[in-house]
């Protein structure tokens, strides 16, 4: 009886055996690499712009809640800026509620909606990775 089935014998001399050599593993690993380091780069800066869209929609959400709360009430309500968060005071006396920004900075200014939900400025100036962007509040 042989030592090997015949299914199992080693190949003879001058016999090849299907499979990769070690150097096509290795090119094809490369070939993967780089592509890679080219796209996760990109794919980072769109989740950033992703995240940077939505919190300027937050920001314009807030402005326009706060509208709508100063005229259903019939009331002033003042929103503070500063550097990344928003307060909220519906009245002077009331404690505010903070907002924090990750993306967006705000320069140390406030805004007064009067009872008709009229704010105290037309424009808010705020700043996204050092560039100056306006939202309209009217």
């Amino acid at each position: 009886m042989p030592a090997y089935k015949s299914s199992n014998r080693p190949p003879g001399p001058g016999v090849w055996i299907s499979g990769f050599t070690l150097i096509e593993l290795l090119i094809v690993l490369v070939i993967v690499g780089i592509t890679v380091s080219m796209v996760v780069p990109k794919l980072f800066g769109a989740y950033e712009s992703i995240k940077v869209s939505a919190e300027e929609r937050k920001l314009a959400d807030i402005l326009e809640f706060v509208k709508m709360k100063a005229f259903l009430r019939q009331r002033f309500c003042r929103i503070e800026f500063n550097d990344h968060t928003i307060n909220i005071t519906e009245n002077i006396t009331d404690q505010s509620k903070g907002i924090d920004f990750e993306y967006i900075r705000f320069t140390r200014t406030s805004i007064t909606f009067n009872g008709n939900g009229f704010p105290s400025a037309e424009k808010l100036v705020y700043y996204v990775r050092g560039r100056t962007k306006n939202l309209d509040i009217i």
